[in-house]
């Protein structure tokens, strides 16, 4: 808590905060992180980063999702090239 109070205070309560925030919980990429950051946040979101907390914890269970193929494939350089050529 006493950290959350000295970013909150850093960063301020709108765009710098945003960033900061997706800047950090975007790298994670496991469904337990993901409901970790969710029960962190609980308590502690401002209206201004309550949308880039909701697409940070989306990104983070995508890249949850994205896991179990990415190790299983034999070429990681084919899968990467795959996955940037796909249209979504």
């Amino acid at each position: 808590m006493k950290n959350w109070d000295y970013i909150s205070k850093t960063w301020g309560s709108g765009f710098l905060l945003g960033r900061f925030v997706s800047a950090i919980v975007s790298t994670f990429a496991s469904f337990e992180k993901a409901a970790e950051v969710e029960e962190f946040f609980e308590t502690r979101t401002k209206p201004s980063i309550t949308r880039t907390l909701r697409q940070s914890i989306e990104r983070i269970r995508n890249n949850a999702k994205l896991i179990p193929s990415v190790q299983n494939e034999k070429d990681i350089a084919d899968a990467v090239k795959e996955l940037s050529f796909r249209k979504y």
